[in-house]
C-alpha cells in the first residue's frame, strides 16, 4: 500500500517549475538523522522563501540529556548550515519545548525552559548564535516556569510569555502568567523588570498563554484560567505594551466564561490591532470549536462567549487557527461526528476547516469544510496561509492502518479563499515513508506552496526530522505569447536591441537568457555581445507557456580572399551576406615570393557593392561588411579551402588550366567575378558568377565552356 502511495506521489506531486534540491519522493528530504531521538520540532519561514527549524534533540543523552538544535532549509530544498543542524543549547540539563520566532533579518530568536527557568537565544541567517553560548535566562525566579512563548517585537526582539509558579504551586495559589521583552541584542529593555511582569496572578492556575503581536510593540496574550474554580477553566486575554505595562484590566479580561471548561486556546491579529481568539469548547457535553474577537481596547466584538465555528455531535478539537488577511480567520481541526461506536466503525477523527469573517460569520458550510474524512485516525492539523488568501493544511493520518492507528504517514490539502479545494480529494500524501510519520509543521514558502516538517521512524526505533516541500500548482494551460518582435535579428557586438511581446490577460510577458530571467513585461532593452537566443513566454502564477524564441546574431564580420592571374580588364565584384552593410575592398598584390609562394602587401582600398578596380598580375582581395551602428574589425585573410577553377571546352583540343585560383575564406558566402581571363592560348572567356564552393558549375561565354571548382593546391602551388 505505501509502494502505491509513493507511487502516487511521484504522478502528482511533479511541479511544472524546477523544484531544484526539492525531491519529488519526500523521503529524501532529511534535516537531521543524528543519534538517537530528535522531535517535537518548531518552524518558521526564514524570510527567503525556506524555513528555520529547531528541536529537541537526544544525540548527546547520555552526557548532557535532551539539547536544541536547529537547521535552516532555503527555497531549494537545500540545508544551509551544518549536516544535523547547529548546537542551540547542549546544556547538561534538560532543554525542552523550543518556540522561534523571526528575528527581522533571516534569523531566529528561540526560547525554551530548562529545569524549570526560561531561556532564549538567537541565531543569524549564517546559522551563529549571538548571544551567550546555551542563552540567556529569561526567567530564573524561584519554583519552576514551563512552556514559553514568544512573539517578535518588531524591532529585532521578542516578547516571550510563560507558565510562572513562583507564587507558588498548590491551591488557592498556583500557575500565573509572565511575560518579558528581550532586545535583539539579548539584553531586558528599560522599564521591564528582571524575571519579567505578570500579566495574571488571579489564584489558582493560569495555563497555557498564547500570544500575538499588538502591531504596536506589544502583544497581546490569551491563557486557560481556572480562577473561578478548581473544576471549571475560561479563557482569558490581556495585552501588554512595548514597556511592559499591562493595558487592559488587571489580570485580564474574561473572553468566555461558559459552563464546563474552555481549553487550548489560539489567537491570532485580527489586522486592526486586536486579536482573534479559538478554543476547545465543552460547553455542551462534548468539545465544540468557539472563538472571539477582541478589539485594541479589550472589548468583546461577537457574541458573548464566543460563537461557534463547529457545534456538530461528538468531539471537535485541537483546533489550529492563521489569520486570513482580512480581519477575519482560518481554523482546522480534529473531528469525530463521523464516528459512531461500533465493532466495524473506523472512522475515529477527520479534518475539517473552516473560515470565519472579521464579524465571525462562517463563510463555508455550516460546521465546516470536510478535508479529510478517511478510514482511521487523522489527527494533529496545522496550517498556513498560502500567499493568495488561501490555506494549506497538513496533518498526521493513519488511513492505512485504519484499524489500530500506527504509522501514521503525512498529508497535506489547499483550499482557496473560496473554499474549493485544490488538491487531490482527501489530501496530497507529503510522506509515506516506513513506520511512523508525524507532528507536522508548516509553513509559506512565498511561492504559493509550503514547506512541511514531521517526525520520523523511518529509521528504526528513534526518531529523525524530515522536510518536503508541498506541490499543488494546477497544470499548466497558459498560451503562447499572441506576438513575438523581432522573431530573429542580425546586429553588431554590444548593439541594444528592444524585444517585445504579447501575452493574453491577466499573463505578464516572461524573458529568458537558457535558464536565467531576464525581466518581466514588454518592451524589453537587450545588449547583444555573443550569438544568442532569448526565450520569451507567458506567466500566470505558476502556470507558464511554452516559450517562443528571438535568435540574436552578430553581424557577419565576413573576410574573403581571391587570388587571380593577368588581368587586361577591370573587374567588377560583388560581396553577398551584407545585405544592409558597407563592404571594404582591400587589394594585396604579390611583386615577390619564396619558397612559400607569393608574397602580399595592400595596394589598394575600396568601399562599395558592387566594386570596380583593376587588377593585372597576382593579386589577393579580402573583403569586410560592417554596418552603420558599429565598424566591422580589421578582416583578416584567412585562407582554409582552396580551390582551382578548370574549364573544359566544347572542342577537347582546348582544354587545360586557365590560371585563375580562388581562396574561399571559412566565414562561407559568395564572391561574384566579372572578369576577362587569360589563359595561356589568349583565349577569352568572361567567367560569370563563379560560386566558391567545390562542385559548382557554370557555363561561360561565348562559347559554352564550363568552369568547375576542384580541390586544389594553396597559395604558392
Amino acid at each position: 500500500m505505501k509502494k502505491l502511495l509513493l507511487l502516487l506521489f511521484e504522478v502528482i506531486f511533479i511541479s511544472t517549475m524546477a523544484r531544484a534540491q526539492w525531491n519529488s519522493n519526500p523521503t529524501n528530504n532529511i534535516i537531521t538523522a543524528a543519534n538517537f531521538s530528535q522531535k517535537n520540532q518548531k518552524m518558521i519561514p526564514d524570510g527567503s522563501g525556506g524555513a528555520i527549524i529547531v528541536w529537541e534533540d537526544d544525540r548527546n543523552t547520555n552526557t548532557t540529556n535532551t539539547d536544541l538544535y536547529a537547521q535552516r532549509i532555503n527555497a531549494n530544498g537545500v540545508v544551509q548550515w551544518p549536516v544535523n543542524g547547529v548546537a542551540i543549547s547542549n546544556y547538561s540539563g534538560n532543554d525542552l519545548y523550543p518556540q522561534l520566532t523571526s528575528d527581522g533579518d533571516n534569523g531566529a530568536i528561540i526560547t525554551w525552559q530548562r529545569d524549570g527557568d526560561i531561556y532564549a537565544q538567537r541565531i543569524n541567517a549564517s546559522g551563529a548564535v549571538q548571544w551567550t553560548a546555551n542563552g540567556i535566562a529569561v526567567s530564573a525566579a524561584t519554583n519552576t516556569q514551563n512552556f514559553p512563548q514568544l512573539v517578535s517585537d518588531g524591532s529585532g526582539g521578542a516578547i516571550i510569555t510563560w507558565e510562572d509558579n513562583r507564587g507558588g504551586i498548590f491551591p488557592p495559589n498556583g500557575p500565573d502568567i509572565y511575560a518579558q521583552r528581550i532586545n535583539a541584542d539579548g539584553t531586558v529593555p528599560t522599564p521591564w523588570p528582571a524575571n519579567g511582569v505578570p500579566i495574571a496572578a488571579a489564584g489558582l492556575s493560569q495555563l497555557s498563554p498564547q500570544l500575538v503581536s499588538d502591531n504596536s510593540g506589544g502583544a497581546i496574550i490569551t491563557w486557560v484560567d481556572s480562577r473561578s474554580g478548581t473544576t471549571v477553566t475560561d479563557i482569558y486575554t490581556q495585552r501588554v505594551d512595548t514597556d511592559g505595562d499591562v493595558q487592559w484590566p488587571a489580570n485580564g479580561v474574561p473572553v468566555c466564561e461558559a459552563a464546563n471548561g474552555q481549553y487550548l486556546p489560539k489567537i491570532v491579529t485580527d489586522g486592526f490591532n486586536g486579536a482573534i481568539i479559538a478554543w476547545d469548547d465543552n460547553r455542551n457535553g462534548n468539545y465544540d470549536i468557539y472563538a472571539q474577537r477582541v478589539n485594541s481596547g479589550g472589548t468583546m466584538q461577537w457574541t458573548a462567549n464566543g460563537t461557534p465555528v463547529c457545534n456538530a455531535g461528538n468531539n471537535q478539537e485541537k483546533s489550529h487557527m492563521v489569520s486570513d488577511g482580512s480581519g477575519g480567520a482560518y481554523l482546522v481541526w480534529e473531528d469525530r461526528r463521523n464516528h459512531i461506536a461500533s465493532p466495524n466503525n473506523y472512522y475515529f477523527s477527520d479534518i475539517y476547516l473552516q473560515r470565519i469573517n472579521a464579524s465571525g460569520v462562517a463563510q463555508w458550510a455550516a460546521n465546516g469544510l470536510v478535508i479529510c474524512n478517511q478510514l482511521g485516525y487523522q489527527t494533529l492539523p496545522k496550517l498556513t496561509a498560502d500567499g493568495t488568501a488561501g490555506v494549506i493544511v497538513a496533518w498526521a493520518d493513519a488511513r492505512e492502518y485504519y484499524d489500530t492507528g500506527i504509522n501514521p504517514d503525512i498529508y497535506a490539502q489547499k483550499v482557496n479563499a473560496a473554499g474549493a479545494i485544490q488538491g487531490i480529494s482527501d489530501g496530497n500524501p507529503v510522506s509515506s515513508a516506513i513506520n511512523a510519520q508525524t507532528t507536522p509543521e508548516l509553513v509559506s514558502d512565498a511561492s504559493g506552496e509550503a514547506i512541511i516538517s514531521w517526525a520520523d521512524l523511518r529509521n528504526g526505533n528513534s526518531l529523525d526530522i524530515y522536510a518536503s516541500q508541498t506541490s499543488f500548482a494546477p497544470a499548466c494551460s497558459a498560451s503562447a505569447p499572441t506576438s513575438v518582435s523581432p522573431s530573429s535579428q542580425a546586429v553588431c557586438s554590444g548593439e541594444a536591441v528592444t524585444l517585445s511581446a504579447s501575452c493574453a490577460a491577466g499573463y505578464t510577458v516572461q524573458w529568458y537568457e537558457g535558464t536565467t530571467l531576464l525581466g518581466t513585461g514588454s518592451p524589453l532593452a537587450y545588449s547583444v555581445t555573443s550569438n544568442v537566443s532569448i526565450y520569451v513566454s507567458c506567466k500566470n502564477n505558476a502556470c507558464e507557456s511554452e516559450p517562443d524564441t528571438i535568435n540574436l546574431t552578430l553581424s557577419n564580420y565576413l573576410s574573403y580572399a581571391f587570388i587571380g592571374g593577368d588581368l587586361n580588364n577591370d573587374a567588377v565584384l560583388t560581396f553577398h551576406g551584407c545585405p544592409s552593410g558597407t563592404v571594404h575592398w582591400s587589394v594585396y598584390q604579390s611583386e615577390s615570393s619564396d619558397e612559400n609562394g607569393p608574397i602580399f602587401t595592400l595596394k589598394d582600398s575600396i568601399t562599395g557593392n558592387p566594386a570596380t578596380m583593376t587588377l593585372k598580375g597576382i593579386y589577393r582581395l579580402s573583403a569586410t561588411c560592417s554596418n552603420s551602428a558599429c565598424a566591422a574589425p580589421p578582416a583578416p585573410v584567412e585562407v582554409y579551402n582552396c580551390y582551382w577553377i578548370y574549364h573544359t571546352l566544347l572542342s577537347p583540343n582546348d582544354n587545360y588550366n586557365q590560371g585563375l585560383h580562388i581562396i574561399q575564406s571559412s566565414y562561407g558566402g559568395t564572391i561574384e567575378a566579372t572578369n576577362k581571363v587569360m589563359g595561356t592560348s589568349r583565349t577569352w572567356y568572361e567567367a560569370q558568377s563563379i560560386e566558391l564552393k567545390p562542385g559548382f558549375e557554370v557555363n561561360a561565354k561565348p562559347n559554352g565552356a564550363v568552369f568547375t571548382a576542384k580541390p586544389g593546391g594553396c597559395l604558392g602551388s
